[in-house]
């Protein structure tokens, strides 16, 4: 049993480093985990496989960092203090 668990530690293990090397022209990319609604996923979905009968990648991850992206510029606007 203990072959297994080691086994499973070094598939978890390359799993994360091959995450962790995700970089892009803006950064580096991780995974977190906030709380959506079922509304907002099922909505994501409908619209990934939109894109992706159109043609297109239909990346979920994507729309969320543009989502994040737009809403960090709208709330620059509105800081206090600065």
């Amino acid at each position: 049993m203990a072959e297994a668990s080691t086994s499973q530690d070094e598939r978890v293990s390359r799993r994360v480093t091959t995450r962790a090397s995700n970089s892009t022209a803006t950064g580096t990319l991780g995974r977190y985990s906030y709380e959506v609604y079922t509304a907002q996923v099922k909505e994501l979905i409908r619209m990934s496989n939109d894109d992706r009968l159109a043609g297109g990648k239909g990346s979920m991850s994507a729309m969320i960092r543009e989502a994040i992206d737009d809403y960090i510029e709208k709330r620059k606007d509105t800081r206090v203090g600065e």
